[in-house]
């Protein structure tokens, strides 16, 4: 998710599972150099947009403050990540999985936080078997015309999210070769280079 909380709010995360929430202690684990700058570029402003975009159409809810029960917090987190409850309604139109694989093609980490939390799937193939990784491994600063690029970001992203880095398309091209053949940035190579060993 990319967000950093509090001793409590992080024992409740750990309570959901890993397969909702992987949980990092700053103090006590070690985070890679792209698990932190996926933390720092992601952080609790961008989440909380994105997973209390519809919160205002809920009634009877108030983000709890920090000084509320363990109790009340673990209402709050399970309604919000497990049960979605604070998306905003996208309509039958959105199609996450198409999103998802568009973000992370151009490197646009905001849209790919999104598409994840509206179910979008790292292992959505489109019709040529490519996967979102795919995708992402031959994103070019400047393709998501955003002054940054965060196709590192993106990547460790999908990988945290349970995507296989040895998945191959149609032409049995790994998420690497993908990268080296398609002209990937440097750094996109040497990071999934660096993962598949």
């Amino acid at each position: 998710m990319g967000l950093s909380g509090s001793v409590t709010t992080s024992g409740v995360h750990r309570s959901l599972g890993v397969h909702l929430s992987k949980v990092r202690s700053l103090k006590l684990d070690s985070l890679s150099a792209a698990e932190g700058r996926l933390l720092l570029a992601i952080g609790n402003t961008v989440a909380n947009h994105i997973w209390e975009s519809g919160l205002e159409l809920q009634q009877g809810w108030t983000k709890p403050t920090p000084d509320a029960s363990r109790q009340l917090k673990e209402n709050w987190i399970k309604s919000k990540y497990q049960w979605k409850g604070f998306l905003e309604d996208r309509g039958k139109t959105y199609d996450a999985n198409k999103t998802l694989y568009d973000a992370a093609g151009q490197g646009n980490l905001q849209a790919l936080a999104e598409a994840l939390a509206y179910g979008g799937s790292v292992e959505y193939r489109n019709e040529t078997g490519k996967t979102p990784l795919h995708a992402c491994a031959i994103c070019r600063k400047g393709d998501d015309g955003l002054d940054v690029w965060k196709g590192l970001e993106c990547a460790e992203m999908l990988l945290q999210n349970g995507a296989k880095i040895d998945t191959l398309d149609n032409d049995t091209q790994s998420v690497l070769d993908y990268a080296v053949i398609g002209n990937g940035e440097r750094e996109m190579v040497e990071f999934l280079s660096a993962r598949m060993s």
